[in-house]
């Protein structure tokens, strides 16, 4: 197929793209959350704006994160502490059986559930 030919079907495309897109929801005034410019962007690590590259244009070019390994816990909490080593994976959380287990050993005896009243 010609060059021609292929830009037609690219702008026939297009065009029929357009129709499904509701032109209100890229209106960056109307946002109440997350809204930033340029000037917040500049200078962040791994964040570069306008770049000029041979025949093209970049207004922003964000470098993926690598996943990287949560810091070591320290020796005295690793018995108490449960820290997944994959950065998506569950958030930090106590080891409550440790944890009670710790208790009782520094208060000398079994740990009793006490209830309080307001």
């Amino acid at each position: 197929m010609s060059s021609s030919g292929l830009l037609t079907k690219l702008l026939d495309y297009v065009i029929e793209q357009s129709k499904d897109i509701d032109p209100r929801g890229f209106r960056l005034s109307g946002t109440d959350g997350f809204l930033r410019t340029s000037g917040d962007l500049r200078g962040l690590p791994g964040v570069d704006l306008d770049l000029k590259v041979e025949g093209d244009h970049v207004w922003l070019r964000v470098a993926r994160l690598e996943a990287q390994n949560p810091p070591a816990v320290p020796a005295e909490l690793k018995e108490v502490l449960v820290v997944d080593h994959n950065p998506t994976g569950k958030i930090p959380r106590l080891n409550d059986p440790a944890v009670e287990r710790r208790i009782a050993t520094l208060t000398e005896g079994p740990l009793r559930h006490t209830r309080c009243r307001l």
